[in-house]
């Protein structure tokens, strides 16, 4: 008996014997077809890659569609796996589709559809299986066989034997088409479907013209492959790397590896979804989907493909991390995250927060391995000194850009090396005299305790006269002077004799200080906060942000005063950055978020304290300023926590006034010319005056 006798003996048994099977049967067909929108061409593409098929065709004429392909021919199994709905031969990880209704989906294009396969020949048809069935109930396009009835002469069939005689020997003809669904499949064709294909390199396009994409596969190793992927308008690199049944995709230019963007970054269920990976490549894996193959089903099968992923991602990224090399900087920005961490908590469950927080988990091993050191510590200091007593190497910061690897460090919960850590390594000579002066500047400058107190560190080595790093207490002592070139690093730091005469001169015989200093001022202003560690100058020891701020107001600028102003300031490229700087120098750990609209501009986290902090730039003293919908949002709902941060420029000069809870302390007025609250009734005092040095 003949495959297609066979098969429909079987199903034509059934349905007589349970005629509401049949009925059901539409229905299931409906919603897939529904389900599966737009995506008939791909259903069939993944059927042809199963297939083993290196090139797939589709062609129209004026009212039938012809899906081609050069893999195995259909046998037995293959055939009753079309027929019958969710039953599909392969199991998981044989193929790309396991649950045997993908298919399904060309009953959204077509209402009549011929398969020649070989000797194998059928028609499916509602029409002629009512006519079979005696019954007028709906009945499924796809499920009943029968035997081919097609025009001999017609030019559908024409068309298919030629791509027979050109080597397909497998051939769908759909006829009764919906044509908008069949124009939007033949433009909605993209060459990411070819990325994570095992089999087809070929994919023609014959509609109004012919298109091709191609997909030229070349092996690394046997886990790896460069893929490059040609479409009509544009071509692509892509390096895939292989693990079992997932793999890992990374954009290239050249012989570089690039990020994707967040909207490219999308995971694959081997054909894309509409599920973001989370970081800046492509994943591919077997995951559970809904019916339409674009979103991910978060089930136990789809958390084991996460885990295996994870377990990729956060392998490339420990070993590129423990040994940094030319390609290392370009490996870690793709596979950084492009997610803000902060951002992610207060998102749903998806894919992409399950794999980021995966991979996460997988990297605390680098918080005993790594810290990062503070924006002030130059970048060679950085990656010279090592922390006691593990050894830790250090990350470089920038307060200006935001490396891949401090993305992943921050990701990974590294933390920032502590003053009191890096003052024990300099003492040890471990850092140049550049870096002691930054280091020296941060404690000076610092307004709030941050773990070292003077007495430590006018007894550490770490002031350099011309022989070389001592104590300051030694040089006092002993008549000598600090370096006139160290002293010029230190005044590049922002820190003069004075400051360190204030700082210092309630611990040190004044004049032997001024002398060291290479001055003859001997400078005695300077107040102590209580604590008898630690001294600074007209502020109190305290959190800024967490406090009434009552205390640090020490500069009063009138409502409506016009002073002269700078919109290019040397030391502060933006008003972000300056306040950035300014908490940092406050002995916050500062993070810059502007550019992620997440309601606020900063976090500054203090003691485990965190602020949210918005920044406003003003050009005079009461000039209205607006909080947008997203930041009055935010402020509501955090408004213990919530900052903002007036920021005046003048030429020399930068005033900045922080105002803890705004929506409660500031009268706002709705606005509607973009949906923003705006404030015009404040009084401008400036807690803080940063002059430029």
């Amino acid at each position: 008996m003949s495959i297609l006798s066979t098969v429909r003996q079987e199903l034509l048994t059934e349905a007589r014997n349970s005629p509401q099977l049949l009925s059901d049967m539409a229905g299931l067909e409906r919603y897939v077809a529904e389900s599966y929108s737009t995506r008939a061409f791909i259903e069939i593409l993944q059927n042809s890659d199963d297939a083993g098929a290196d090139r797939v065709a589709f062609a129209r004429g004026d009212d039938w569609v012809i899906c081609a392909n050069s893999g195995r021919p259909f046998n037995l199994n293959d055939f009753r796996s079309l027929c019958r709905s969710a039953s599909s031969s392969k199991s998981r990880g044989q193929g790309i589709g396991y649950r045997g209704i993908g298919f399904k989906s060309v009953v959204g294009i077509a209402d009549r559809v011929h398969l020649i396969s070989n000797q194998l020949q059928a028609t499916f048809s509602r029409d002629l299986t009512q006519n079979l069935i005696g019954e007028p109930a709906p009945v499924p396009l796809i499920r009943i066989p029968h035997p081919l009835t097609i025009d001999a002469n017609s030019a559908q069939l024409t068309a298919a034997n030629r791509m027979i005689e050109k080597g397909f020997p497998t051939v769908f003809i759909m006829e009764g088409l919906n044509q908008d669904q069949v124009a939007e499949e033949f433009a909605r064709f993209d060459s990411d479907y070819l990325l994570f294909l095992n089999h087809v390199a070929s994919v023609e396009l014959q509609d109004s013209s012919e298109v091709r994409f191609q997909c030229h596969r070349q092996l690394l190793t046997a886990e790896s492959a460069i893929l490059n992927i040609f479409a009509p308008t544009r071509s692509e690199k892509w390096k895939v790397e292989r693990r079992r049944d997932i793999a890992i995709a990374f954009s290239m230019d050249g012989e570089r590896v690039v990020p994707l963007r967040a909207d490219e970054s999308i995971a694959h269920a081997y054909l894309p979804t509409l599920e973001q990976s989370g970081f800046g490549i492509r994943v591919n894996g077997d995951f559970s989907t809904d019916p339409s193959r674009t979103r991910i089903t978060l089930d136990d099968h789809t958390a084991i493909q996460i885990d295996s992923i994870a377990a990729v991602i956060s392998e490339r990224i420990l070993s590129t991390m423990e040994s940094p090399d030319d390609a290392s900087s370009e490996m870690l920005a793709c596979l950084s995250p492009n997610v803000d961490d902060v951002a992610l908590k207060f998102q749903k469950r998806s894919f992409r927060s399950e794999l980021l927080n995966n991979v996460s988990e997988r990297l605390r091993p680098l918080q005993s391995r790594l810290h990062l050191a503070p924006i002030w510590l130059n970048d060679n200091d950085a990656a010279a000194v090592s922390i006691a007593p593990e050894g830790r190497r250090m990350i470089a910061q920038s307060a200006a850009d935001v490396s891949a690897a401090v993305k992943i460090a921050k990701f990974a919960g590294v933390k920032t090396a502590s003053t009191q850590e890096l003052l024990a390594s300099a003492a040890c000579g471990s850092m140049t005299s550049t870096g002691c002066a930054e280091l020296i500047s941060h404690v000076i400058k610092s307004l709030v305790p941050i773990g070292v107190s003077v007495e430590e560190l006018i007894s550490s080595n770490v002031w350099f006269a011309d022989d070389g790093p001592h104590e300051l207490i030694e040089i006092v002592a002993s008549g000598s002077t600090i370096s006139a070139h160290f002293l010029e690093s230190l005044k590049s730091c922002g820190t003069d004799v004075i400051s360190i005469q204030r700082r210092v001169g309630r611990y040190m015989e004044k004049e032997g200080l001024a002398k060291a200093l290479g001055t003859s001022i001997a400078a005695d202003n300077f107040v102590t906060s209580g604590n008898p560690e630690y001294a600074t100058p007209n502020v109190m020891a305290s959190d800024p942000l967490g406090d009434s701020l009552q205390h640090f107001r020490n500069v009063s600028i009138a409502r409506g005063s016009r002073i002269a102003t700078t919109r290019n300031a040397s030391a502060w490229r933006s008003a972000e950055l300056c306040v950035l700087g300014l908490l940092t120098d406050l002995g916050y750990e500062a993070e810059d978020h502007s550019r992620q609209n997440l309601g606020y501009d900063l976090l500054a986290t203090y003691d485990s304290k965190q602020y949210f902090v918005e920044v406003k730039s003003i050009n005079y003293a009461g000039q209205p300023f607006s909080l947008t919908p997203n930041e009055d949002s935010f402020a509501r709902d955090s408004p213990d926590r919530y900052i903002l941060a007036l920021v005046l420029r003048a030429t020399d000069t930068t005033f900045v006034q922080f105002l803890r809870n705004p929506r409660t302390q500031l009268e706002f007025t709705k606005q509607c010319r973009q949906w923003s609250w705006e404030c015009s009734q404040y009084e401008f005092e400036a807690d803080y005056e940063l002059t430029e040095p």
